[in-house]
């Protein structure tokens, strides 16, 4: 919890401070709020207001542009949305309980892992697609083979921390030349 000196506020939880609500307070679920937005108009016209992937939700508490929103309610059902950093920086033991322990939150969590290492190894395919004969020049880690040849055996059998590492490293030799 954030320090005051203020006498009013001493052992006040910080959301309560910040005006969010009356504690005790606890996750209740999660959504993504991402960009762009798009908003009919009556004439016909539809305004677009954000960038593809641009963060547009606000944390209730700091204000802080917020991708990961999550709903937060308090002790008398009034609900609002922090971001998972304020969840983590209040030090309540309880909110940061109902944080881990919430169904949605771990499976938003979840897919958002899946989604990310999907992308990591499209990306990492399109990579050695795209740069076959650079690879079939290098040598590999073992030394018996040339790295695309290496790459071609390793990486359907990893996980996604192994292909993240293979994609750094692969990006990482292909800028060296």
């Amino acid at each position: 919890m954030t320090k005051t000196d203020n006498a009013a506020e001493v052992g006040q939880h910080v959301f309560e401070r910040s005006g969010c609500g009356v504690g005790p307070f606890r996750v209740i679920g999660v959504f993504s709020d991402v960009g762009p937005h798009r908003y009919p108009q009556a004439n016909g016209t539809v305004i677009e207001i954000g960038y593809p992937g641009q963060a547009m939700g606000v944390c209730a508490h700091c204000g802080t542009g917020i991708a990961d929103c999550y709903k937060i309610q308090d002790a008398n059902g009034k609900t609002f949305v922090v971001g998972s950093t304020c969840v983590y920086k209040t030090g309540d033991d309880g909110l940061i309980r109902s944080y881990k322990a919430n169904r949605e939150v771990r499976a938003f969590a979840a897919a958002k892992r899946d989604r990310l290492a999907a992308r990591k190894a499209d990306e990492l395919t399109a990579l050695i697609a795209a740069n076959r004969d650079a690879l079939a020049g290098m040598a590999s880690p073992n030394s018996t083979a040339n790295l695309l040849q290496y790459l071609e055996r390793v990486v359907p059998m990893c996980g996604a921390a192994g292909r993240a590492r293979y994609l750094k490293s692969t990006k990482c030799r292909l800028a060296a030349g």
